[in-house]
């Protein structure tokens, strides 16, 4: 499937990673604001050289996409969500679809108007420690599991150089 990833952030990172280890997916282009971002794609995927734009609308026109990814902050989200449908193109979006409830009921109408495919990544599955632990489970290395409890907790820096665009002052 041909597809243009749209925000190339630390996890837009992770799902350039992702696309590339998918056989099905085709990554024909990528998008982001930051010239730093566009350089890093140009050292992960030397085709990036003649498909990295600024402009996710002229991407969208020059590359027809069947498929976006969209890893974006969700302050522009509708804008954005509207164009891709507008240009014909099915849509993953990370999390948050939206930051307002009467926003998130149009883009889910315009997809559906559109015939077109629309889901939110709304999980946690390809995080290092759920494949971890999966590939445990799968492996039988402790047994099978009778009772299974997850707790879900992370200690972010928000200092840490690179881990918030505009970091705390």
């Amino acid at each position: 499937m041909r597809t243009l990833l749209v925000g190339l952030g630390a996890r837009g990172k992770k799902w350039a990673r992702i696309l590339q280890e998918e056989p099905s997916v085709e990554t024909i282009g990528y998008v982001d604001i930051l010239d730093d971002n566009l350089e890093w794609a140009k050292s992960f995927d030397p085709a990036a050289e003649k498909s990295s734009y600024k402009s996710m609308e002229k991407a969208l026109t020059e590359l027809e996409p069947e498929f976006v990814v969209l890893v974006t902050p969700p302050v522009d989200r509708y804008k954005d969500v509207i164009t891709i449908f507008e240009h014909g193109s099915h849509l993953l979006s990370e999390k948050p679809l939206s930051l307002d409830l009467d926003e998130g009921l149009r883009m889910v109408q315009a997809a559906q108007d559109a015939k077109l495919g629309f889901a939110v990544g709304l999980n946690f599955r390809y995080q290092h420690c759920v494949t971890k632990a999966r590939s445990i489970l799968k492996s039988g290395e402790i047994g099978k599991p009778g009772l299974v409890g997850y707790t879900y907790w992370r200690y972010r820096d928000a200092y840490t150089p690179g881990m918030n665009r505009f970091p705390i002052t």
